[in-house]
């Protein structure tokens, strides 16, 4: 075998490696275990000065399958109680129910409702953004998820 057929092969090994790596269902960075949770989400791609608790209910039915649903808090920033709220549908009807908290020492006033898309150009730094970050953080195979709230 000659140099340029080591490297064709070699290329073609690559490229199969990355088609099959690209094929896998992802798999979640943080697992969530079956019922109540919450912890610490660091910002990583966005506001790591910022960390947040999340609070989760998985039911014991729920699968990396299971629709997402992101819970949103009000000014009241009691994440938990809306985790609690949401409860009783994610058993009946089967999703995950994700509910960051917004704490008003990292996220003074009500700003953080508008997702501070007027603080600055760079939209990794948006309120908007820990949202998606956190999706990307927490999905086992879903595409896509829902959100409710403020």
């Amino acid at each position: 075998m000659n140099a340029d057929e080591r490297r064709w092969g070699a290329t073609a090994l690559g490229a199969a490696v990355l088609f099959v790596a690209a094929t896998l269902p992802a798999e979640a960075a943080t697992p969530v275990p079956s019922g109540k949770w919450s912890f610490v989400f660091t910002d990583r791609k966005g506001r790591a000065d910022r960390p947040m608790r999340v609070y989760t209910y998985r039911p014991k039915k729920c699968d990396s399958t299971c629709p997402i649903q992101f819970v949103m808090h009000g000014a009241s920033r009691t994440a938990s109680n809306y985790r609690d709220y949401w409860e009783l549908l994610a058993d009946r009807y089967g999703f995950l129910v994700i509910a960051p908290e917004f704490s008003a020492k990292d996220w003074p006033g009500t700003r953080y409702n508008l997702g501070e898309a007027d603080s600055t150009a760079d939209r990794d730094q948006w309120g908007f953004a820990v949202v998606e970050h956190l999706f990307d953080e927490m999905r086992d195979g879903q595409k896509d998820y829902r959100i409710f709230g403020h």
